[in-house]
C-alpha cells in the first residue's frame, strides 16, 4: 500500500466478488455462497463471473489517488471506498454517497469529503447540483444511473458473513441480482470502452474526412462556452428531414453530406466548434428512430445534457425550465409526428441510409485556436468553403504515409501553402477575376472556382462513387481522388500542379492585350441579357474548353488568337449585317449587342497595339470587364427614337423638362411658365404654336435630309451601350439632354430633371453629386461626335454623325471579324 502514493490515479475494482461470494480457498471457490446452498445454475453463473468478467476491463474504476496517513497506513479514496462498513464493494450506494459529498449535504459522509477535499482539483468542475450525473457518464457509470441522472440504491447490501436478518431466500435472490446486474455492466462498459478507443485512434487520424452518422454514436462532444444554445426551430429540423428523404428517394446513391463538422481534441471528447444546432438535431432523430447515439455535454449548460439524453421521455412541463429544453422538445414532436405518417418498412430503410449513408465532414482543427476559428465561421455565418477542406487535405502532413520523405513533403506542402495565398490573393483582384468570371460568386474564397472547375471538368478522371450535386460535392470528388489514388507526394504534386496549370494559364491570358480582350469578350456573355445571371455550369464548360484548346499541342498564341476570333464570329450571327433594320417583327435592338460590345473591345485593342508599336510599352489599357459586369446593360437610341408630333400637353410637358439641363436661363423661364399656363389649356391649336417656337428656340431645326428617318434610326449607327439605370434616367431624352446626362453619370453629378404637377407645381431639384458609373469608351465618344470628321452641331445626332460612326465600326472591326460591308456600299 506504501507505493499507492507515487500515483496521481489508481484503478480498482467496482464490482467485487468477495463480499458477496466469499473469497476463495482450497475448500471452495465461494465459500459464502456454499452456506446457502445454491442451485446448480446460480453457482455457474457466479463462477463465470469470477473467472470471465470480475477481473476484465470493463470493472476497472479509475479514481484520484492523493490521501493521507491513517492508523499508521497510507488511505487514499479507493482504499476508503472498498473497505468501507456499509458500502464496502457495492458501487451503488458509493456513487449515492459520493452525490451528497458533491452536492455538499449536511448528511454527507465526513471522511469522504475529507478525501474529495485533498483531491478538489480533479472533483471541483463536479461540485455542483448536476456534479453526478457528468463524472459518471466521463467515467462510464451511467448505468446506476436513473432518467434524471442521480444515482440510486438497487443493492441490499449484503455481506455474507453478516446477518442482517437476512433469510436464505433473501440472499441468494440478491445475489443472483448481483451477478446479472454486475455481469451486464461490466461488459457493457468494457464494450464501450474498447469501441472508444478504436474509434478515438481512428478518428485521431482523420484530419478531414467524410464521417458516417454511425461512426459518430459512441463518441463524445463537448459544446464549449463560446457557443450558444439549441436554438433550431421545426422548419429547419423539417428541411434536415425533407434533404435526407430527398436524398433516399433518389436511390441514395453515394452519400450525402450534411455539413461540416469543425472539432478540436478535448481529451477524451471533442470540443464542437461549428456544427453544435445540427449534430443536436441529428441526436433527436436517433432518439426518435430508438438508435444508438453519441453525447453531447454542454460547458455551460449541464442539464442539457441529461435532458437530451433522456428526450423522449420529458414531458411539456419540463420543456418549459429555460430556452433550450424548449426547441429540443419542439424538435422531438416534430420528427414524432413525422415518423408516425410513415410505415415501418420506410423508416427501416431511411435509419440505415441516415446511418450509414448520411455524413459529417469531419474537419479536425488540430493546432489552430478554437475560438479564433468559430468566431471566423460564425461573423455573418461564413461557412467552410470547399477550398478551404481540400486545403487541409493538402496541407496536413497526417494524410501523408509516414514512408514517404518527410522532409520532401513539407517543403511541398510549404511551397503550396504559399502559392496558395498568392493565388487567392491575384483571385480577389476584380480586374483580374471579372475578366473571365461573372460579378456573382457568393463564396467567401475565390480559389474555390479553380476546384469547381476541376471538379466540374473530371480534370482527375471520373470519380468512383456518385458525388451528388449538393455544396460539398467538389470537397468529396478531391477528397474521392486521394482516397482511391492513396495519399502520396506523387497524387499531391499532380492535383496541385493542375490547380497551377488554370491559374497560370488565366493569368498569361490576362497579362497578354488580345488574349485578355477576346476571352473577357467571350466570357462576358455577349448575347446574354445581363439583366440575368448567366449559367455556373455553361460559364465553367465554355471556360474549360479554352483553356483544353489552348493546352493543344502545338498550339501557338497566333493560333489560338485565330480560334477566338472564329469564336466571336459565331456571336456575330445576328448583327454582321451592319445595314439591318431593327425593332422589327422578332428582331429586337438587343440582337446588336455583340457588335457594340466587341466594337469597344476591339476599339480598346487597337489603340493598345498602336502605343506596344509607336512607344515599345508592355502595358496596355484594358477593357474594364470589371465594371462592366457589375451594371447591367441597355441598348439605347442615340437620337431619340420618338419624333411623332407632340400634341398632348403631358408630352409636350415631358419633352420640355428634359431639354430643361440644356436650356439658357430665358428659355427655363419659358419652360417653366409653358407648364404653369398651358396646363389648362384647351386651345390645341394655340398651346401647340407656343409649343413649336419654343422647341425651335431650344432645338433648332435643320434640313430633314440632315436627320435620320424612323427606320433609320433602328440601325447601328444611332445604337451604342449604357448602363440601366442612366438609360432610365433620361427616359427618351433628346441628344442634347442625354449628352449631358452622360457626362454628369461619368463625372459622378446628377443633373436633375424638373418635375411639374397640379399639386405641387414646377420644382426643378437641386444638382448633386451622385454615384458616377462606367461610360463605355465607344458610347461615350458617339455621344462627344468623336467620330465626325467636323465638330457641327452639339444639339442633334444628324446623319453624318450616324454615318461616321458606322465608318468607324466597319474600319475597328472588318480588319479581323466577318462585318457586312454596309458602309462602302450604302455611303
Amino acid at each position: 500500500m506504501d507505493t499507492l502514493e507515487d500515483y496521481t490515479f489508481r484503478g480498482d475494482t467496482m464490482n467485487t466478488y468477495n463480499t458477496m461470494f466469499g473469497r476463495p480457498c482450497n475448500d471452495s471457490l465461494h465459500p459464502g455462497l456454499d452456506k446457502f446452498s445454491p442451485s446448480s445454475e446460480l453457482i455457474t453463473k457466479v463462477e463465470y463471473f469470477q473467472n470471465c468478467v470480475c477481473g476484465t476491463i470493463g470493472n476497472m474504476c479509475v479514481l484520484p489517488n492523493i490521501g493521507h496517513k491513517y492508523n499508521g497506513e497510507y488511505e487514499t479514496l479507493n482504499t476508503y471506498r472498498g473497505c468501507h462498513y456499509i458500502w464496502h464493494d457495492f458501487f451503488d450506494q458509493f456513487l449515492v454517497a459520493l452525490e451528497s459529498v458533491l452536492e455538499k449535504k449536511k448528511d454527507a459522509d465526513y471522511p469522504l469529503q475529507k478525501h474529495i477535499m485533498l483531491n478538489e482539483q480533479a472533483f471541483r468542475p463536479y461540485m455542483n447540483d448536476d456534479g453526478i450525473t457528468r463524472l459518471s457518464q466521463a467515467l462510464l457509470w451511467e448505468d446506476y444511473l436513473n432518467k434524471d441522472g442521480k444515482p440510486f440504491i438497487s443493492s441490499k447490501g449484503f455481506f455474507y458473513w453478516r446477518n442482517f436478518d437476512m433469510t436464505a431466500d433473501d440472499y441468494l435472490l440478491e445475489a443472483e441480482r448481483y451477478v446479472d446486474f454486475a455481469t451486464r455492466v461490466i461488459r457493457h462498459r468494457a464494450e464501450i470502452m474498447v469501441k472508444k478507443l478504436k474509434i478515438k485512434l481512428y478518428m485521431k487520424h482523420r484530419t478531414i474526412d467524410p464521417v458516417a452518422i454511425k461512426e459518430l454514436t459512441c463518441l463524445d462532444f463537448h459544446i464549449p462556452s463560446y457557443q450558444r444554445g439549441y436554438r433550431w426551430t421545426t422548419q429547419q429540423v423539417s428541411e434536415l428531414l425533407e434533404d435526407i428523404e430527398d436524398f433516399c428517394e433518389k436511390g441514395a446513391k453515394g452519400i450525402y453530406c450534411i455539413q461540416p463538422l469543425v472539432v478540436k481534441e478535448h481529451g477524451t471528447s471533442w470540443d464542437v466548434i461549428d456544427g453544435q444546432q445540427r449534430l443536436t438535431t441529428i441526436n433527436i432523430i436517433l432518439s426518435c428512430l430508438n438508435q444508438e447515439k453519441y453525447k453531447l455535454q454542454y460547458q455551460t449548460r449541464p442539464k442539457s445534457q441529461m435532458f437530451l439524453s433522456y428526450i423522449l421521455n420529458r414531458t411539456e412541463e419540463e420543456a418549459k425550465e429555460n430556452i433550450d429544453f424548449y426547441h429540443m422538445i419542439e424538435a422531438r414532436n416534430f420528427i414524432l409526428r413525422w415518423k408516425q405518417g410513415k410505415d415501418e418498412e420506410y423508416i427501416k430503410e431511411f435509419t440505415k441510409i441516415l446511418l450509414d449513408k448520411v455524413k459529417f465532414i469531419w474537419y479536425d482543427t488540430d493546432t489552430q485556436d478554437p475560438i479564433e476559428v468559430f468566431t471566423r465561421l460564425n461573423i455573418d455565418k461564413i461557412p467552410l468553403t470547399s477550398a478551404e477542406l481540400i486545403k487541409a487535405i493538402l496541407l496536413n502532413r497526417s494524410n501523408f504515409p509516414s514512408d514517404d520523405n518527410y522532409e520532401r513533403i513539407r517543403l511541398i506542402q510549404q511551397d503550396i501553402a504559399s502559392q496558395w495565398n498568392e493565388i487567392e490573393a491575384m483571385l480577389q483582384n476584380d480586374e483580374f477575376w471579372l475578366f473571365f468570371h461573372d460579378d456573382t460568386y457568393t463564396q467567401e474564397t475565390r480559389i474555390d472556382f479553380i476546384f469547381e472547375l476541376m471538379c466540374s471538368q473530371r480534370v482527375l478522371g471520373e470519380p468512383t462513387e456518385d458525388i451528388g450535386t449538393d455544396q460539398s460535392r467538389v470537397f468529396r470528388y478531391f477528397y474521392g481522388y486521394f482516397h482511391d489514388s492513396k495519399y502520396s507526394e506523387t497524387t499531391l504534386k499532380i492535383v496541385w500542379e493542375k490547380v497551377k496549370k488554370i491559374y497560370s494559364t488565366l493569368y498569361e491570358w490576362f497579362t497578354h492585350l488580345e488574349l485578355y480582350h477576346y476571352i473577357g469578350y467571350l466570357m462576358a456573355r455577349p448575347k446574354e441579357s445581363t439583366r440575368q445571371k448567366g449559367n455556373p455550369a455553361a460559364q465553367q464548360a465554355l471556360l474549360f474548353k479554352y483553356l483544353t484548346e489552348w493546352n493543344k499541342p502545338g498550339m501557338t498564341i497566333g493560333k489560338f488568337k485565330e480560334y477566338l476570333i472564329g469564336e466571336i464570329n459565331n456571336t456575330l450571327n445576328d448583327c454582321a449585317d451592319l445595314g439591318k433594320i431593327y425593332e422589327l417583327k422578332g428582331c429586337p435592338k438587343t440582337q446588336c449587342r455583340p457588335l457594340l460590345l466587341l466594337h469597344n473591345v476591339e476599339s480598346v485593342i487597337q489603340q493598345g497595339l498602336i502605343v506596344q508599336k509607336e512607344y515599345g510599352q508592355s502595358v496596355f489599357t484594358k477593357f474594364p470587364f470589371n465594371l462592366y459586369k457589375k451594371e447591367k446593360w441597355d441598348v439605347e437610341h442615340i437620337d431619340s427614337n420618338t419624333s411623332n408630333e407632340l400634341t398632348s400637353f403631358n408630352d409636350q410637358k415631358e419633352w420640355l423638362l428634359t431639354t430643361y439641363i440644356i436650356s439658357t436661363d430665358e428659355q427655363r423661364k419659358d419652360i417653366k411658365n409653358f407648364c404653369l399656363n398651358m396646363q389648362d389649356n384647351d386651345n390645341e391649336a394655340e398651346r401647340k404654336r407656343i409649343f413649336d417656337k419654343l422647341a425651335q428656340e431650344i432645338l433648332p431645326e435643320g434640313n430633314a435630309e440632315e436627320y435620320l428617318d424612323e427606320e433609320e434610326k433602328n440601325m447601328v449607327w444611332n445604337f451604342t451601350l449604357l448602363d440601366e439605370s442612366t438609360n432610365r434616367s433620361y427616359g427618351n431624352a433628346i441628344f442634347p439632354a442625354k449628352r449631358r446626362t452622360i457626362i454628369g453619370k461619368e463625372q459622378g453629378v446628377y443633373y436633375p430633371i424638373p418635375t411639374f404637377n397640379k399639386e405641387k407645381g414646377f420644382e426643378v431639384p437641386v444638382e448633386r453629386k451622385a454615384k458616377s458609373a462606367f461610360i463605355p469608351p465607344c458610347t461615350k465618344q458617339a455621344f462627344m461626335k468623336y467620330y465626325s470628321p467636323t465638330s457641327g452641331s452639339m444639339v442633334a445626332w444628324t446623319k453624318n454623325d450616324a454615318e461616321a460612326y458606322l465608318k468607324n465600326i466597319y474600319r475597328i472591326l472588318s480588319q479581323k471579324f466577318k462585318v457586312k460591308d454596309y458602309v462602302s456600299d450604302t455611303i
